[in-house]
């Protein structure tokens, strides 16, 4: 194959993957009580959300986790420690993790041509 034909292909193929990302696989339509079930949890950097009104407090929470690597890295551990805010909330009776801020800390591991980083993601737990 020429370098042309090559390069169209993966062009084809990239563009497929992005109109595949796009479409809901299993095909059947989602009702608003499973939307609505999806966003049960709320978790925002504002310290109040517009039109909901905060009916207990549930304290400050930190979470971190280590980084080091690739980018991609980054994204799977920063979506776990979400996942397990979220979890760590629901069990408390919050239904909202508000005011997150995210903070870092760089050092060089010993034994390790990569920096790491530890990200803390602090915040409040609510309920609405």
């Amino acid at each position: 194959m020429n370098r042309k034909k090559i390069i169209f292909l993966f062009i084809f193929l990239f563009a497929f993957s992005l109109v595949l990302t796009g479409c809901h696989i299993s095909g059947k339509p989602q009702s608003a009580k499973q939307n609505s079930k999806k966003q049960s949890f709320i978790v925002s950097t504002l310290s109040s959300i517009p039109g909901k009104t905060i009916i207990k407090t549930y304290g400050f929470y930190c979470r971190f986790f280590i980084y080091g690597g690739t980018p991609k890295n980054y994204v799977s551990r920063f979506e776990g420690a979400i996942a397990g805010i979220s979890l760590k909330g629901k069990k408390m009776g919050a239904n909202a993790f508000i005011n997150m801020k995210i903070s870092d800390a760089t050092a060089a591991l010993q034994g390790s041509e990569w920096n790491s980083s530890i990200i803390n993601i602090c915040g409040d737990f609510v309920k609405f």
